[in-house]
């Protein structure tokens, strides 16, 4: 074989091993998105809820009632928790408010009974501090996908 039909073969060669390379990244590129993405998507749902509630009072009204209400803990009730979830149907949700002696003051969830029942390793639980009556809360809110 001539030296001009080596060098045709390793140009073909390259670019084959170029296009499959990119072929290989593409796939990979547009593939379905990985845990990582799954749970930064489950925080920023989690996160935009209590930030949302805190600085519309939700979270301090809650505890008002929870500290009018002689039973602990109260459903969240002005959390707009139900309204929320109807933007993430494929999403579970628990919202859980603790006192400074660590007590639950509040407590809500939503749910569907038969979708929900397990949260397996895909659950984040996403924590803010906040302050209602002078004193400090901490609210923890857990979110996982429906099965």
């Amino acid at each position: 074989m001539s030296p001009q039909g080596y060098i045709l073969s390793l140009d073909a060669l390259l670019a084959l091993l170029i296009a499959g390379f990119l072929i290989s990244a593409t796939l990979y590129l547009l593939g379905p998105p990985g845990r990582e993405a799954r749970d930064e998507v489950l925080y920023r749902i989690a996160m935009d809820y209590l930030t949302v509630v805190e600085k519309d009072g939700s979270l301090s009204r809650a505890m008002i009632e929870a500290a009018i209400n002689s039973t602990l803990p109260v459903k969240c009730i002005y959390t707009k928790l139900d309204d929320y979830a109807k933007l993430y149907p494929s999403v579970c949700m628990t919202l859980r408010i603790r006192n400074e002696s660590h007590t639950w003051a509040c407590a809500g969830a939503v749910d569907d009974p038969e979708k929900c029942t397990h949260k397996g390793e895909e659950s984040v639980i996403v924590h803010r501090t906040f302050i209602a009556q002078e004193q400090p809360f901490d609210a923890e809110m857990e979110v996982w996908y429906k099965k």
